[in-house]
């Protein structure tokens, strides 16, 4: 899912919060794909409650942790890119593009 095609972000209460991170780490793999779709259709927001979660002691939290805040990074350095080749046109400086 595409983050940013959610149409609305709507801020989570802590409780929201804590319970997705409880379904987060959990082994079946059906709840952890609704959990990580749940998690990604917030918001790149998500990633300021997330990441200290990328440094948990429980293996399997922090794997899906950071693979999630990769996601949202990914989509932001996909979009920041896109923006970079629409704003110079056909005159790219290429060491800014090889570096985006």
């Amino acid at each position: 899912m595409n983050p940013s095609s959610v149409s609305s972000h709507k801020e989570l209460s802590q409780g929201e919060i804590n319970a997705l991170l409880t379904l987060l780490c959990d082994e079946d793999p059906d709840v952890y794909s609704v959990i990580r779709d749940r998690i990604i259709s917030t918001g790149p927001q998500a990633s300021a409650w997330l990441k200290p979660h990328a440094l948990s002691s429980d293996p399997l939290l922090r794997r899906r942790a950071q693979s999630i805040i990769r996601e949202f990074e990914g989509h932001a350095a996909d979009n920041e890119f896109v923006a970079f080749c629409l704003r110079t046109g056909e005159d790219l400086p290429l060491e800014t593009g090889v570096w985006l």
